[in-house]
């Protein structure tokens, strides 16, 4: 069974991102059976980013194999970045 965790204002992390530009259902962490994490945005409308540290920016996702310590832009213009850091029964971001 994979082990998923919702990112967005309706997520079940131990608190809700509710920053302006972040969906409810923003974006869905998955654990795949191998170990491999999967960061994929949930259409929403202001998109989810990975931050590249080859030329220092974020480019827009849809969906994309993600490393522990990946960090992530909810929302083009947001402030909110968070760092994956691992799923399971603990948060996953900070």
């Amino acid at each position: 069974m994979n082990d998923r965790i919702l990112i967005g204002r309706k997520g079940r992390q131990p608190f809700a991102i509710t920053a302006e530009g972040v969906s409810a259902e923003h974006a869905m962490l998955t654990r795949q059976p191998d170990g491999t994490l999967v960061l994929e945005d949930l259409g929403s409308k202001n998109g989810t980013y990975i931050f590249d540290e080859t030329d220092r920016s974020f480019h827009r996702i849809v969906r994309k194999v993600v490393m522990p310590e990946t960090i992530v832009r909810l929302g083009s213009t947001s402030n909110i970045n968070v760092k994956l850091l691992s799923i399971g029964l603990n948060s996953i971001i900070y």
